[in-house]
């Protein structure tokens, strides 16, 4: 049997490890053969990474500076002793995930407040990691525009102290008449916890409404206003 994790990190070695090995019948030496495979990110078939050489030893590593994100790998395993390959007995793992950061799950939250502004108008977005990680987190942002532009510094990404975030930003155009803005909040993960994308969180921002100033100016009081002027403002 072959002991291999079903998802793993990018920051730590993936190792196979044989169990229940028997001895061989007549005491011959037993020598193992692990083949690893690996299916890259956007390819349609596993490719043979490293054909393995004989020893006696159970397990067998990839180091983590050969894995990437979305690999996928499996092991393939024979036996063999001095007289004869064990091929018959070849046994295939079960493929193993690589993800960025560690292996256990975590959670991002966003909201939005207000949810709906005055273009000029500033918004506040807040949320949390769960569990909480460690100390100087990296926090990033996605948002798109109502005209269908992705904005990745907009709110501008910055690290945390603790698990909860806080930030302010200014919204570059009005949705009145168009689509909402949208945006994610996402962290990296760490050597425990795995990434994480927020829900989309959304909001409305306003036209600018102009407003009209009349002043109106007299030297005199007396009628009638010949020197009567007028000053009109569009704000």
């Amino acid at each position: 049997m072959i002991s291999i994790p079903s998802v793993q990190s990018t920051s730590t070695n993936l190792v196979a490890t044989l169990s229940d090995v028997s001895l061989d019948p007549d005491l011959d030496g037993i020598q193992y053969d692990f083949d690893w495979f690996v299916k890259r990110d956007g390819e349609s078939s596993f490719s043979l990474f490293r054909d393995g050489v004989l020893s006696p030893s159970i397990n067998s590593q990839i180091n983590d500076t050969d894995t990437a994100p979305d690999d996928e790998w499996y092991v393939v395993v024979t036996p063999h002793d001095d007289e004869e390959a064990g091929t018959a007995a070849s046994t295939q793992s079960t493929p193993t995930q690589i993800v960025l950061g560690g292996v256990e799950p975590s959670f991002i939250s966003l909201s939005v407040s207000p949810t709906t502004v005055t273009l000029g108008e500033p918004v506040s977005a807040t949320g949390q990691i769960f569990p909480a990680p460690q100390a100087g987190a990296s926090i990033t942002f996605g948002s798109v525009t109502p005209s269908g532009v992705s904005l990745d510094n907009l709110p501008q990404g910055f690290e945390i102290s603790s698990n909860s975030y806080n930030t302010n930003f200014v919204p570059t155009e009005a949705s009145e008449g168009r689509g909402d803005w949208s945006m994610t909040a996402s962290w990296p993960g760490d050597n425990t916890f795995t990434s994480a994308t927020s829900d989309v969180a959304s909001f409305t921002v306003l036209k600018t409404q102009p407003s009209l100033s009349l002043e109106l100016s007299a030297s005199s009081a007396g009628r009638p206003f010949s020197n009567l002027t007028a000053t009109v403002a569009f704000g």
